[in-house]
């Protein structure tokens, strides 16, 4: 079983997974780094977590599969993908979560999580800023995500939630600004940012970036804030509650 560090994980931005979903933005997401097991694919991972049956005691506000695509660091060497999972708060989702530890355990039959997958066992956890609303799985129930590390540099998260928010608009993408609290490698409090860029579908990440370059890259702002290459993800919808 692969126990490494998560690297670069981010919950890659999609949060909201219909309209529904979007009327109660959710507050906080915890990630997790996954790959699939020898025998088995991508799609059968989303496909079986699309079957998944959920209880109004278990069920999140959105989970969301994150598939690897082009992720800076160490990521793709260890892991395929993230699993984010979405709460409308810290009370929800300790509600949530020891309702799914509770389940019993055992096999009833059938295909299970672990046969299909291995995931590591640091969770990250992380408060939600959205900075640009926008539409996302727009015709489609897979979508390309773009996300990156960001030091603060003496900048607030204020500061960081408003670039993001004239970088989503002029990307046309839905955009967020992640607070990790728990999990993951250390760094000083409040001094780093994950910034996740969701577009409405594929068809229109390629026209927004062939966009942005045409008119001869993304604005440089001068607020202190430096961030990482990007890295690309293929977000997959397999779960969105209605609120």
């Amino acid at each position: 079983m692969k126990i490494k560090l998560l690297l670069s994980a981010f919950s890659v931005f999609v949060f909201s997974g219909s309209t529904a979903f979007a009327q109660t933005a959710p507050n906080i997401v915890r990630s997790v780094a996954c790959s699939v097991n020898d025998g088995y694919s991508i799609s059968d991972a989303v496909e079986f977590g699309r079957n998944m049956e959920w209880t109004e005691e278990t069920a999140p506000l959105g989970l969301f599969l994150r598939e690897a695509v082009a992720v800076s660091g160490e990521f793709q060497n260890n892991w395929g993908f993230v699993i984010s999972t979405f709460y409308a708060d810290f009370s929800d989702m300790v509600a949530k979560r020891g309702a799914v530890r509770s389940r019993s355990g055992g096999r009833a039959g059938g295909t299970t999580v672990s046969d299909i997958m291995t995931c590591g066992p640091r969770a990250r956890i992380a408060l939600v800023n959205v900075a640009n609303e926008g539409e996302i799985f727009d015709d489609t129930d897979a979508t390309l995500m773009g996300s990156t590390v960001c030091q603060l540099n003496g900048a607030t998260v204020a500061q960081a939630i408003g670039r993001a928010a004239a970088q989503g608009q002029s990307l046309n993408a839905y955009s967020a600004v992640d607070l990790r609290l728990f999990g993951g490698n250390s760094f000083t409090q409040n001094s780093q940012v994950s910034v996740r860029y969701v577009f409405p579908n594929a068809t229109s990440f390629g026209v927004s970036l062939d966009a942005m370059r045409n008119s001869g890259g993304p604005a440089q702002i001068d607020d202190g804030i430096t961030c990482n290459n990007g890295s690309l993800w293929l977000s997959h919808r397999i779960y969105a509650g209605s609120n």
